[in-house]
């Protein structure tokens, strides 16, 4: 059941008043990043993954894809969780 005068009351005692309101701050407005540079592959059977240099690479001019080097960090974490980045 509704009662329509008891929430008229409530509405028109409530008007004017901020009853919800954010907490926090406004953040710096970011500027757009740039674009990354995006490589599409329509004969990808030429590129296969080799563990060596941690990339892909073209078979036959042996360009690699990415030129993706990993951190120390991140060999460590792989070493640690007993990945094998061993490629011999």
């Amino acid at each position: 059941m509704v009662y329509a005068a008891a929430l008229d009351n409530i509405f028109c005692a409530m008007k004017g008043h901020r009853l919800f309101d954010r907490f926090g701050f406004n953040l710096p407005k970011k500027e757009k990043a740039e674009k990354p540079n995006a490589q599409i592959l329509e004969q990808y059977e030429k590129w296969l993954f080799d563990a060596a240099v941690n990339d892909w690479v073209n078979q036959e001019t042996g360009e690699v894809l990415t030129g993706f080097t990993p951190s120390p960090k991140l060999k460590f974490i792989l070493a640690s969780n007993v990945i094998d980045t061993d490629t011999s």
